[in-house]
């Protein structure tokens, strides 16, 4: 089975001067995408995520233009037609992308930070509540768990 993850941090992501040192990686289209963000955080994690994304295509043997045909289902995620399946995630100061030939793949990250677990009470059974509460980290089993589930929605 063929999969490639490709990830980056973040190392200045406050500094405006960074998209535009990338931004012309990218395609016109994408381009106005990354723009569109007010503070300069948010324009690199689109910026990276997409550079992120050619690369990973590139890997799986698509061409450089590939990312321009890339579509989006009903529910708004992003799709190529044929056997290529991509995925990206941010969070924090962390981007990444994945991508297969192999059938349907998703990825999620999460920056661990505290949260109020009772408040997810609809998304964990009570089982998995239970094992989060006890679990010797239970910041950490929270969102080992919450990124497992998110991975599989998308």
């Amino acid at each position: 089975m063929e999969i490639w993850v490709k990830y980056t941090y973040l190392n200045a992501p406050n500094d405006p001067s960074v998209v535009s040192t990338f931004l012309d990686l990218l395609p016109p289209e994408y381009q106005q995408e990354v723009l569109k963000y007010k503070f300069p955080r948010d324009a690199q994690l689109c910026l990276f995520g997409k550079l992120l994304l050619k690369r990973v295509l590139n890997c799986l043997g698509q061409p450089d233009n590939a990312i321009l045909h890339i579509q989006q289902t009903p529910y708004k995620r992003p799709y190529l037609k044929g056997e290529v399946d991509f995925n990206i995630s941010h969070s924090h100061n962390m981007v990444v992308a994945v991508g297969t030939t192999e059938g349907r793949i998703g990825i999620d990250i999460e920056a661990i930070t505290e949260v109020n677990i009772e408040e997810f009470g609809q998304v964990f059974s009570p089982v998995e509540l239970r094992n989060i509460s006890q679990s010797s980290n239970p910041m950490h089993a929270f969102f080992s768990l919450w990124t497992q589930k998110e991975s599989l929605i998308k």
